[in-house]
């Protein structure tokens, strides 16, 4: 049994006798298209249906760099180097009409999309291309009930396309131990969630709901890694198999005074992964994650914000991740009613993220930290035009 222990902090300092380098650029471009229509009956029912289109692509130039304590320069290494050329064409088109009789809510939706992908990389003699249509019902229900008590049942079929570092197929050194490539034949997860949802309001003050909810993930993605060489894992992702998550989600927002709003939550989850790979296991655990935030609008149009979140302990497909606890705080402060802000942030103010993880690749166990050099400070300046508020829709996330 070979152990190997790798500690990360970032950023890396590059030794005197070994270090190796990655860049990565070039020009990306993208162009959208929509339109919609809407159109409302005199029983208060409404249809609405549009379609959109988005032709995009970029070229992307990966260079690895190895040091050669002789000549004391970083050298190139055509082996490990590579251009990949990225197009991505989606056309999307959906449907859904809505309304409301008495105390009944209702909202019946379809969308369709298709999507022309095709990465090529001249290096590594890769070339993958995929048209693929979905489609993605909807289904929103709801009841009023006495007392301000109201139900919803909801049903939603989604995607979440990989990001585009999951799909490019250059090998980076991560550290001394580790190489990560990514996989240009990735599909992506498509999600099937059932959610009833129980909600109370309390004196125009804020209200009280409870979640419970059952989620199933096809095509599940995770990052698989496999010894290469002594001492040396290969990682990248892969689609391992389903996931299950059955869980439920109490929730509380108040506001206790005009300068104090509290926002709390805690989920429970059974959560399930059953892969299709022998060489992965199984898993079942119990999961939970917590947040508290605290908002605190302040005269003068400041607003101070604290928010703290727990993210529990998990079984991967090689192993088990470690939980953490971790706090935001903003500052945030408009002028010329509301058409200037300025914000200030903090990221991890208590400096406590810590991700810890354990896996098992053939005959390696390895264990990884990774502790980012917090507390983070950054301060943004926005201006506001006009009144445009920007639909981000699901045909917008990453797919390349």
């Amino acid at each position: 049994m070979v152990r190997v222990m790798a500690i990360v902090t970032s950023p890396m300092l590059t030794p005197s006798t070994y270090g190796r380098r990655n860049t990565e650029k070039g020009p990306s471009n993208m162009l959208r298209f929509n339109i919609d229509y809407s159109k409302l009956f005199e029983n208060g029912m409404s249809f609405e249906a549009g379609s959109q289109a988005q032709w995009g692509g970029n070229t992307d130039e990966n260079r690895n760099y190895e040091y050669n304590p002789v000549t004391d320069e970083l050298e190139l290494r055509p082996l490990f180097s590579a251009d990949a050329t990225y197009v991505r064409n989606i056309a999307g088109f959906y449907s859904l009409v809505k309304g409301k009789q008495e105390k009944f809510g209702y909202q019946i939706g379809i969308r369709a999309e298709y999507t022309d992908r095709e990465i090529t990389s001249v290096n590594f003699d890769k070339n993958t291309k995929i048209n693929r249509l979905d489609w993605f019902p909807t289904l929103h229900l709801s009841y009023q009930l006495p007392n301000d008590h109201q139900l919803l049942i909801n049903y939603t079929r989604r995607i979440q396309r990989p990001r585009s570092y999951y799909l490019e197929p250059f090998v980076t050194w991560r550290n001394a131990y580790a190489i990560y490539t990514g996989n240009p034949d990735l599909s992506p997860e498509y999600i099937n969630a059932f959610e009833i949802n129980w909600t109370k309001a309390l004196n125009q003050k804020g209200n009280v709901s409870v979640e419970t909810y059952a989620r199933f993930v096809e095509d599940f993605i995770s990052n698989v890694s496999e010894p290469l060489d002594t001492n040396i894992i290969l990682s990248s992702p892969l689609n391992v198999g389903k996931t299950v998550a059955v869980g439920i989600e109490p929730s509380f927002s108040y506001k206790l005074f005009d300068w104090w709003k509290i926002d709390a939550a805690f989920n429970l989850f059974q959560y399930s992964i059953r892969s299709q790979h022998a060489q992965l296991m199984d898993s079942d655990n119990l999961n939970w994650n917590s947040r508290l935030t605290n908002t605190f609008p302040i005269k003068g149009n400041w607003n101070i914000q604290v928010a703290s979140r727990y993210i529990g302990a998990s079984n991967t497909v090689q192993g088990r991740s470690e939980g953490y606890f971790t706090a935001n705080g903003s500052v945030r402060k408009s002028f010329n009613k509301k058409q200037f802000t300025v914000l200030f942030q903090m990221r991890d103010i208590f400096s406590t993220i810590r991700n810890e993880s354990y896996s098992l690749a053939g005959n390696v166990e390895t264990f990884d930290i990774r502790e980012p050099r917090t507390p983070t400070f950054t301060i943004g300046f926005s201006m506001r035009l006009n009144n445009y508020k920007k639909k981000q829709t699901e045909a917008e996330s990453d797919d390349f």
